[in-house]
Parts: C-alpha cells; sequence; structure tokens
C-alpha cells in the first residue's frame, strides 16, 4: 500500500517539474509510475533471486519478504531509483516557452 502512496506522491513531484519545463504533467506522472514500478519489480526479483533459497512459490516467497521488513524497504529504494531517473531526464530538458509569454 505504501508504494502505491510513494510512487503518487513521486509522480505529482514530477509533474510539478515538468510544468515548470513546459511539459505534459499527465504524461510525465505516468512514465513517473511506470518507471517506479518496472525498477521496484526488477529491483525485487534481483534481492529475490540474491537472498532467497526456499521453495518458488508465491506464498513462500511473501512470507520471506514480510519477516524482513529491511528488505521491503530496500525494494521500495529500487522504486525511488525510477522517480529519480526520470527526474533527471527532466531537469536535463530545455524549458520551452509557450507563445505569449
Amino acid at each position: 500500500m505504501f508504494e502505491f502512496l510513494l510512487s503518487i506522491f513521486c509522480a505529482y513531484r514530477n509533474g510539478q517539474l515538468a510544468k515548470q519545463k513546459g511539459q505534459n504533467t499527465v504524461v510525465w506522472g505516468i512514465i513517473t509510475i511506470v518507471a517506479f514500478f518496472i525498477t521496484y519489480s526488477i529491483g525485487g526479483a534481483i534481492l529475490i533471486a540474491i537472498l532467497y533459497d526456499g521453495p518458488l512459490q508465491p506464498e513462500a516467497i511473501t512470507e520471506f519478504i514480510l519477516a524482513r521488513p529491511v528488505l521491503s524497504i530496500t525494494i521500495m529504494f529500487f522504486g525511488l531509483g525510477g522517480y529519480l531517473l526520470t527526474r533527471y531526464i527532466l531537469e536535463k530538458m530545455n524549458t520551452t516557452n509557450k507563445e505569449g509569454e
């Protein structure tokens, strides 16, 4: 549940930056959410592949993750990496001025 709130907050922050740069806020918000969950999934898969030795069943893997809160927080930091990557791309963009400004 916290992942969804965190991804929405990150999308909001990148939307504000996109507005400053003259870009579409909705598009960059969606890109941020997608990047967040892609890096969240990849990071989680890498951590599970490295640390997990048990049976490859969804229930067992879920129990493994829930028993280790630091692992869950680490996976969320992978998601923040997607947000930061999107933010870096936005910051490198030139500011486009609309007509009349």
